[in-house]
């Protein structure tokens, strides 16, 4: 199995901060503006999902410890990335680089971790990423999805940089 043992800092820091990354990358590619309401209901439904995460996956030692290393951090991480995202609006792909530095932990992970270990470590990160884009209601429809088209084409976009 492996563990944070298995990697250097450098690439522990992207394996431990993707999930970061990716939930931030959702929630960012559907801002609506000066909603914050919306913004901070994703930040709480990604505090609330590392607990049921950690239910799901805890039982694989690389995404227990990862969860241990977002606690350790805060989730202020969070907070942080999502206004360095926002802050880069100005700049071409600003979220179409952070999927990138998403799907370079993939490719850490493929080249040291074991397989199975790796496929868990990567549900896990898109069942952080979908927590934030079901967050809140989209659209005036009662019978709206949960999760907008915007949020659903940044989900593919993490999923297609992970292999999955």
């Amino acid at each position: 199995m492996a563990s944070k043992s298995y990697f250097d800092p450098d690439d522990w820091r992207k394996i431990a901060s993707a999930p970061i990354i990716a939930a931030a990358v959702i929630s960012a590619s559907d801002d609506v503006g000066d909603d914050m309401d919306s913004e901070e209901e994703e930040i709480q439904a990604f505090k609330e999902s590392l607990v049921k995460l950690r239910k799901k996956y805890g039982k694989t030692q690389l995404v227990a410890e990862v969860l241990d290393a977002i606690e350790d951090e805060g989730t202020g991480e969070f907070d942080k990335l999502f206004a360095t995202i926002g802050a880069s609006a100005s700049h071409e792909s600003p979220l179409e680089d952070r999927i990138k530095a998403v799907g370079e932990a993939g490719e850490i992970l493929e080249r040291i971790a074991d397989k199975k270990d790796a496929k868990q470590y990567k549900k896990f990160l898109i069942d952080a990423a979908t927590a934030v884009a079901s967050a809140s209601k989209e659209g005036f429809f009662v019978f709206g999805g949960s999760i907008s088209k915007k949020e659903e084409f940044y989900l593919r976009q993490l999923q297609s940089a992970l292999d999955m």
